[in-house]
Order: structure tokens, then C-alpha cells, then sequence
């Protein structure tokens, strides 16, 4: 029987009236640890006087901005980044990573159902950097995409996300499945769940995502 999408308006009322009766209860919703958050960009490059590499992430930059870190503090780290390209410096990445020993370094790639070039499979990090470590894990989302800007909040996943994804990873609960046409809540304060961190703080946070921008 064909079936017909829930409307994004009636379903954006309902989020707010629960919204209104969750503040109303005094119920504010979940209240994890804040993810820390580092977000690489053309300022990251001069903190940590890393050789910029024009419309990439520079890897001399990632290796630098990971030799601030602890391993022993900072077991896991995980880089919103496609590492499927031999760019600069890579050399220099895959020592810091030989030498440091995480127990887990995620990094990701476009899945088959990405519309990218090189993506599937082709996208996965280079061969160096996976023996050095590295894991890559799907970077889809789960959501529309849309080349509105400002982008509508999004309120509803197309596609499942779970510990195969990027996302399911960080999330760190092993065979948790958020399933298709799950309701996204924009009204639970996520910006409380994320914590900025800059360079000069990397030596005493616990953990680390570094986010591309």
C-alpha cells in the first residue's frame, strides 16, 4: 500500500509542543558529557605552524595537532576526514600515529550511497595510514541532503545509522541502530552537548573529535 510522507510542517509543530510541555514538566532531556569538539580550518594551520595545503586538510597539521595529545589520556580520536588521497606530509602523520599507539583513530569515508567522486569503497584511507591504525567508517548522516542555505533543521533520518557509520562510532555504544524515519528532537539543546575546544587546550582534554570545516 503506498504510503505518504509525514509532512515536515505538522511534525516541526509537534516537536515544539513537546518542547513546551518538557520545559513546562521541568523534563529537559538527556544530559550526556559534552563531546569535545576541535575544529580544523585555516587558523588551526598558523596555531600549530602547519604547511597549509591549498583546498585539503593538511596532514602536517593533523600530525602536529595529534602530537598535543596524550595517548594515555586521549585513547580515542576521531577525524571527520577523508584520508584517501597521498597529499604532503602523510609520512609524517602515519609516524606520529606508529609512534603514539591509540587504542582507536577513526577517520571516514563516502559510502556507496554518496553522491562523490571516488566514493565507496576508493575512499577508504590510504594503505600507510591503515596499518598505522587508522579505522574508516561511513560518513553518511542519515539525512537529506539539501543545498538550501541556512539548511532546514533536520527533523527526520532516510536511512538507518549505526556502528558501521561515523557517526554510530562516536556515539560509543556498540550495536546501537538508530533506524530509518527516526524523529531528530531539535528542541534537547544539543549545543550543550558539545564542548569547542582549541589547540592550546588539546594537552588537557580526555578525548577529541576533530571536525573539518
Amino acid at each position: 500500500m503506498p504510503t505518504n510522507p509525514i509532512s515536515r510542517y505538522l511534525l516541526d509543530r509537534r516537536l515544539h509542543l513537546q518542547a513546551l510541555h518538557r520545559n513546562i514538566n521541568q523534563q529537559p532531556g538527556p544530559k550526556p558529557s559534552a563531546l569535545p569538539v576541535l575544529v580544523v580550518d585555516q587558523k588551526t594551520d598558523e596555531a600549530v605552524d602547519g604547511e597549509p595545503t591549498p583546498n585539503r586538510i593538511s596532514r602536517q597539521t593533523l600530525s602536529r595537532l595529534l602530537e598535543r595529545t596524550s595517548p594515555s589520556k586521549v585513547p580515542g580520536v576521531a577525524l571527520d576526514v577523508v584520508l584517501d588521497e597521498a597529499l604532503p606530509h602523510t609520512d609524517a602523520l602515519v609516524a606520529v600515529l606508529t609512534r603514539q599507539q591509540r587504542n582507536r583513530v577513526l577517520a571516514g569515508f563516502f559510502g556507496s550511497d554518496v553522491s562523490a567522486p571516488r566514493s565507496g569503497r576508493t575512499s577508504m584511507p590510504l594503505a600507510q595510514l591503515q596499518a598505522a591504525g587508522v579505522k574508516a567508517f561511513d560518513l553518511s548522516t542519515g539525512m537529506p541532503a539539501s543545498q538550501q542555505n541556512p539548511k532546514p533543521a533536520p527533523l527526520q533520518l532516510i536511512a538507518s545509522l549505526g556502528s558501521s557509520n561515523f557517526a554510530g562510532q562516536i556515539f560509543g555504544k556498540a550495536n546501537t541502530v538508530m533506524p530509518a524515519d527516526s524523529v531528530v528532537d531539535w528542541n534537547l539543546g544539543w549545543s550543550s552537548m558539545i564542548q569547542r575546544v582549541e589547540p592550546d587546550e588539546l594537552a588537557c582534554t580526555a578525548s577529541i573529535f576533530i571536525r573539518v570545516f
